[in-house]
């Protein structure tokens, strides 16, 4: 009987760890999707330049706050994908407990 409930519970460990992984692995995917936005700010910040050097101030601070919005945004989910990740490792720690304790 215990061997039954071991064999179980290591078997559904096991699958909560796959689906963990594979979560995790899309997180870490959205991080780096994520990091290349820097592109799109450096094309901001040359576009910037450009105003500046014509004088158009208004389209200087579109161009500023453009950037500075998706810099914001890239952080806030780059954070919140980064807690995801944390937490899945977590999830990971948990199934590892009730793997070892049969």
């Amino acid at each position: 009987m215990i061997n039954m409930l071991f064999g179980k519970s290591a078997k559904v460990g096991n699958e909560i760890d796959m689906v963990a992984g594979q979560i995790k692995a899309k997180a870490q995917n959205v991080v780096i999707t994520l990091k290349q936005s820097d592109m799109i700010e450096a094309q901001f910040t040359n576009l910037i330049e450009l105003a500046k050097r014509s004088g158009d101030t208004q389209l200087v601070m579109q161009f500023e706050m453009l950037k500075q919005l998706m810099d914001n945004m890239q952080n806030t989910v780059t954070a919140q994908m980064n807690e995801i990740i944390q937490d899945l490792n977590r999830i990971d720690q948990i199934t590892d407990k009730v793997q070892n304790n049969f």
